[in-house]
């Protein structure tokens, strides 16, 4: 079987493109797929996928999403008038490319992008197409013309929606064409076994983009009101890197606490942190599903999040996680776990067992699998 595969960046950083490249090693080993991905850009994913010897072409293109406060910005109005004759013609290169790769299904990565799938469509490829993000609820961002968009995602053979609730926004559109298949995390790689809570400071972790969104502003709030109510034996690090960094490094003087905040920007490996944390926080208001959230799972960390989105989807409350509204209820969750480590322990080792069993990469890549055969059989 041979799989033309389509992301929308090529970023070390991005979530999608490392699920993406994980799959398509998995894919290459287990299942006897031959893929090829073809980039819309030069960038420093290339390394990744150098790394696991994975085959690609770069033919540039353009994504058709938006900023929602910029959509109705004239000057991005006409520079998306000029990207989308440049993305014809880019979508003839790759006709082009198709024919000379044949593949039997085309997979489109995320939402993002939409000329590869528009290619394979002429062609009368199958596609399948990953939905990775909610766009409007977490990354701020939209379709440019939401009609024709998703009528050409209703195109596909298969639309994946990588948790319950992306599932939940796009039924609608999608009906039964959409099915959950929950993103995977290598556990060969993440899974590891530590004691929590041995220290006399609790380390806390968060790893992921400082953006927008991303909580670590409700984080600190919350930090901030456990140091006034006398609890001060803890060190929060916070590994990436992103935009909000300046103004989350003011917030840190602010509430007094830059002898227990850390910022440790960016890591392509994050393991030596998880391995050395005792509890992690992931504070998105929309997580579509959360890699990070199941990366420290599987790592034995007693797990945090909102409760919202796919977060809460994982987590279970008092299942396999804890989870939290606001600042307040965070402050108090965290202040309960400094006291009651025994319980806390439980919860995580729970979490790991729970997240080893349905969240692996090799799950992932099986179902993503099934997908494929049921389309070429019908």
């Amino acid at each position: 079987m041979r799989v033309a595969f389509f992301p929308s960046d090529n970023d070390l950083v991005s979530g999608a493109f490392r699920s993406m490249v994980t799959l398509i090693k998995i894919l290459e080993e287990n299942y006897n797929v031959i893929a090829k991905v073809y980039l819309p850009y030069d960038g420093n994913g290339i390394e990744l996928l150098q790394e696991n010897n994975l085959e690609y072409e770069i033919i540039p293109s353009y994504g058709w999403t938006i900023s929602i406060n910029e959509y109705y910005s004239l000057n991005k109005r006409i520079k998306w008038n000029i990207k989308k004759i440049l993305n014809n013609q880019a979508k003839n290169k790759i006709k082009k490319e198709l024919k000379k790769f044949k593949p039997d299904i085309v997979h489109d990565n995320t939402s993002w992008g939409y000329i590869g799938a528009k290619a394979a469509f002429e062609l009368k490829i199958p596609v399948v197409w990953h939905i990775r993000e909610f766009l409007e609820e977490d990354q701020l961002r939209r379709i440019w013309n939401k009609k024709s968009g998703y009528a050409l995602m209703n195109k596909s053979d298969k639309i994946i929606a990588i948790s319950d609730s992306i599932n939940k926004k796009y039924k609608p559109l999608f009906g039964n064409k959409i099915q959950t298949i929950y993103n995977g995390i290598d556990d060969n790689k993440f899974f590891s076994s530590h004691d929590l809570f041995k220290n006399k400071d609790i380390k806390i972790l968060t790893v992921g983009g400082l953006y927008p969104g991303k909580g670590h502003q409700l984080v600190i709030e919350a930090l901030a009101i456990l140091k006034k109510n006398g609890i001060s034996n803890f060190k929060y690090q916070i590994v990436g890197k992103g935009e909000e960094e300046e103004n989350l490094r003011k917030q840190v003087l602010r509430c007094n606490l830059e002898k227990n905040v850390e910022f440790c920007g960016f890591s392509q490996d994050p393991r030596p942190y998880y391995q050395q944390a005792d509890i992690f926080i992931l504070g998105s208001v929309s997580e579509a599903f959360g890699r990070v959230t199941v990366e420290a799972m599987m790592n034995g960390l007693l797990t945090i999040g909102r409760n919202s989105a796919a977060t809460a989807e994982i987590l279970k409350d008092n299942k396999y996680g804890l989870l939290f509204n606001d600042e307040e209820d965070l402050a108090g969750i965290l202040k309960r776990i400094f006291t009651q480590q025994i319980e806390a322990k439980d919860i995580a080792v729970k979490g790991q067992e729970y997240v080893v069993k349905n969240y692996t990469a090799k799950k992932n890549a099986e179902k993503v699998f099934e997908v494929y055969q049921e389309i070429l059989e019908n």
